[in-house]
Parts: C-alpha cells; sequence; structure tokens
C-alpha cells in the first residue's frame, strides 16, 4: 500500500485552486477578483499608461443600476439599466484594458455574463489588434 499527502493551494479572492504554489501565488497577484490586483495585460501593452485603480473602475460601473428582480430554481433574474453608458465609461477610465473592465464587472457583479454589451473575448482580440496595429506604426514587427 502507497500513501501521500500532498498539498492543495487555493486562491484567497476567486477559490480557484492548484497543486503548485508558484503558479497560484502568481494567479493571486492578477486574480481578477482581487481588488489590488497587478493587471498583467496593462503591463504586457508597455506604452507607460498607469492601470486603473480599482475603484475608479467601480466607480465607473456605478452608471449601471442593478437590480435583482426576481430568482427562481434557475437562478437570479437580474435587470440592468444604463449598461452602455457604464461599459463605455469603464472602457474610457481603464484605457480600453479588457482584464480591468472584466475585472470591475467581477467585483460588481459576481457574473460578467450579466452585461450583455461586454464580450470579454472579443474586447481581449480588439485589445491585441490594436497594440500590433500601433507597434508596426512605431516600426516594430506587431509582436
Amino acid at each position: 500500500m502507497r500513501k501521500a499527502k500532498r498539498w492543495v493551494y487555493w486562491c484567497d479572492f476567486c477559490g480557484k485552486s492548484g497543486r503548485s504554489a508558484g503558479y497560484m501565488s502568481s494567479h493571486e497577484k492578477s486574480c481578477t477578483m482581487n481588488p489590488d490586483r497587478v493587471c498583467r495585460m496593462c503591463q504586457g501593452y508597455g506604452d507607460g499608461t498607469p492601470q486603473a485603480k480599482m475603484g475608479d473602475l467601480l466607480d465607473a460601473l456605478k452608471l449601471a443600476k442593478i437590480e435583482e428582480v426576481e430568482e427562481d430554481r434557475f437562478g437570479i433574474t437580474v435587470k440592468i439599466e444604463n449598461e452602455k453608458e457604464a461599459i463605455e465609461r469603464l472602457r474610457e477610465v481603464s484605457n480600453n484594458c479588457p482584464m480591468c473592465m472584466l475585472s470591475a464587472i467581477r467585483q460588481t457583479t459576481k457574473h460578467p455574463t450579466l452585461f450583455d454589451s461586454f464580450k470579454f473575448e472579443k474586447e481581449k482580440e480588439d485589445f491585441w489588434s490594436d497594440y500590433k496595429e500601433a507597434q508596426i506604426m512605431r516600426g516594430g514587427d506587431g509582436y
């Protein structure tokens, strides 16, 4: 018979688990549920624009009035007013960073799909497309 103990590490912010302390430490620093997160996307962009403060991002989303309408066996029905205006304001405050936007939405609602006008994958593609275009304009190869 063999027996082994294995360490499991959990993120204090989102509950994600893993068996590597190094990986989970790295995850926690940039976890979208961490109010003091370090945005790797903002760092990777490297144009000198500072990362937006989480308080400012959350304030931008206050334009959206979020109401829980009803709860049934399928979940909670949520009504959001001024959603598009709030997302546009969030885009301005976040310097168009999709990860910062996602982080603010997750910390506001705990469920980013409630905002119909925010599609993370599309935002991310647009962000990197703009980044590559800017690199080419500066004389680089886009990467």
